[in-house]
C-alpha cells in the first residue's frame, strides 16, 4: 500500500482532471473547471514529494505523473480557454488546442532529459495551467472594467494562448521551488520568491497569479539557474 501512495494521488490528480474537462465543455462552468485544476497542482506537488519520503519513486510512476499532467495540465486548461474565446469568437477558439499540443511536447523532453531537477527546460505544464485557470476567477471576481476588457477580448487571449505554448517549449531554463540546493544565493533567490508570491495572493488574490508567472519567467531569465 505504501509503495501506491503516491500513485493514488496521482490518479486522483488525473481524476480531477477530466471532472474539470467534463464540466467545463457540458456545463460550461469554467470556475469548478479552475478550482479542479489547482487541486490538482496541489496534488501534483504532493505526489512527488511523498514518493521521495517513502522512497518509492519508480519509472512507473514517473510515466504514470506525466500522463496525468497532460490531462489536468493540458487538455483542461485549453478547455478553459477554448470555451472563453468561443464566447466571442467560435472558430479562433480552436488555437487553444496549442495548449495541449506543446505541454505534450514539454512533458515528452522532460521525460528523456535526466538534467532537469534543479531547473527546468522552458516553462513547466504546472506553472501554464496555473495561469489559465486563474483566467475565469479573475473574470468573475473583478471589478476593474480594464481587467474585463482585456479578459473579453479575443486577440488578448489568443496572443495568451500562443505566448504560453511557445513558453512550454522553448529552451529558458527556468527555476525549480526545490531547496536541496547547496547554492546559498539560489536559496535565498526561492525564499525572497516564494514570500513574495504569499504577499502578492494575499493582497490581489487572483489577479496575483498572472503577476506571478511572469515574475517566475522574468527571475528564471535574469538569474539563469542552470
Amino acid at each position: 500500500m505504501k509503495k501506491q501512495l503516491p500513485n493514488i494521488i496521482t490518479l486522483s490528480n488525473l481524476t480531477l482532471g477530466l471532472i474539470a474537462i467534463f464540466f467545463g465543455l457540458i456545463e460550461s462552468n469554467l470556475t469548478l473547471c479552475s478550482w479542479l485544476i489547482l487541486i490538482g497542482i496541489l496534488l501534483d506537488f504532493l505526489d512527488g514529494k511523498i514518493a521521495r519520503i517513502l522512497k518509492v519513486q519508480s519509472e512507473y510512476g514517473k510515466q504514470l505523473d506525466s500522463f496525468a499532467d497532460l490531462v489536468t495540465f493540458g487538455i483542461a486548461p485549453a478547455v478553459i480557454a477554448f470555451q472563453m474565446i468561443r464566447e466571442y469568437n467560435n472558430d479562433l477558439a480552436y488555437i487553444a488546442f496549442l495548449i495541449p499540443i506543446c505541454s505534450t511536447i514539454r512533458l515528452a523532453k522532460y521525460n528523456i532529459d535526466e538534467n532537469q531537477g534543479n531547473y527546468f527546460i522552458g516553462l513547466t505544464t504546472t506553472a501554464n495551467a496555473f495561469l489559465f485557470s486563474s483566467l475565469p476567477l479573475i473574470k468573475k471576481s473583478n471589478s476593474l472594467n480594464f481587467i474585463e476588457n482585456l479578459l473579453s477580448n479575443e486577440s488578448f487571449l489568443i496572443s495568451l494562448i500562443i505566448l504560453f505554448s511557445f513558453l512550454l517549449i522553448s529552451n529558458i531554463e527556468t527555476f525549480s521551488l526545490k531547496f536541496y540546493s547547496s547554492n546559498k544565493f539560489e536559496k535565498k533567490l526561492k525564499i525572497s520568491f516564494v514570500t513574495t508570491c504569499l504577499v502578492l495572493i494575499i493582497l490581489l488574490k487572483y489577479l496575483s497569479i498572472p503577476i506571478i508567472i511572469f515574475f517566475y519567467m522574468l527571475l528564471s531569465i535574469i538569474f539563469k539557474p542552470k
